[in-house]
């Protein structure tokens, strides 16, 4: 897929908005691997490091079809996080926010994120009830995938 190799996907956006009652906030790709690997810590969800889909944070970490982008407030606290992967059928795969509690607006900036960045790699966003899109693992072998968001 010749998307996993193109510079946006490679070095994906960052962009700062305001968000109601939560000041600016960021979203962008996590490269730090310290932070990456705590996707599901900071949420408390199966990606966890005690938990049973620990090894999806590795996925995560090392597939090149796959990125977590993680939402920080000004002074850099962790707000938020969605995985996004670009499917088999090559389509922007845009899984929940994280934590599920995450305010509308911050949800709101999350798709607004999407959007922009599918439109940047020129491919669909993959529709939540469009249940032919599938992630494959890469490097790992296995990949626990929790479905695409709702939102779209």
């Amino acid at each position: 897929n010749a998307n996993f190799y193109s510079d946006v996907w490679l070095h994906p956006l960052k962009i700062t908005l305001p968000v109601e009652g939560l000041g600016d906030v960021t979203i962008a790709p996590e490269t730090d691997p310290y932070e990456l690997l705590k996707l599901g810590t900071y949420v408390d969800s199966c990606l966890a490091a005690w938990s049973f889909n620990a090894h999806n944070a590795v996925a995560v970490h090392l597939d090149i079809n796959k990125r977590v982008l993680f939402a920080r407030n000004a002074k850099g606290h962790f707000l938020g996080r969605q995985i996004v992967a670009i499917s088999k059928q090559n389509a922007l795969a845009c899984h929940s926010v994280y934590p599920r509690s995450a305010p509308k607006p911050l949800q709101d900036l999350f798709a607004l994120y999407n959007e922009d960045l599918a439109m940047q790699l020129a491919i669909p966003i993959a529709k939540y009830d469009d249940y032919t899109h599938t992630v494959e693992p890469v490097v790992v072998r296995q990949w626990y995938d929790d479905g695409l968001w709702d939102r779209f």
